[in-house]
């Protein structure tokens, strides 16, 4: 269950770069910096996790080992989940903003 939740938020994740732009651009603020870094590691988390995470799970259900896949898969949940706080963080304080 946990593995088809993954997959529909590696979709979402590859959305959100998307809608940020067009949000970004209606609202005239493509520009700005915080916007810019935010879209690029919004990027990179659904990449991550369409590219990486997704797929290493469902190798991990298809063929259990000895958890050497489980620690690669925990490192790479981890740096998904630092990509999103420094995009949360990001968007609360947004540096540079001239708003």
């Amino acid at each position: 269950m946990l593995h088809r939740i993954t997959g529909a938020y590696a979709l979402l994740g590859l959305a959100v770069p998307v809608v940020g732009i067009i949000l970004a651009a209606v609202q005239d603020r493509i520009g700005e910096i915080w916007i810019i870094v935010a879209i690029g590691l919004t990027t990179i988390a659904g990449g991550l996790i369409a590219l990486f995470i997704h797929p290493m799970q469902r190798d991990a259900l298809a063929t259990p080992d000895a958890g050497e896949r489980l620690r690669s898969l925990a490192m790479f949940a981890g740096i998904y989940n630092v990509l999103w706080l420094v995009v949360t963080v990001l968007m609360i304080v947004r540096p540079g903003s001239h708003l």
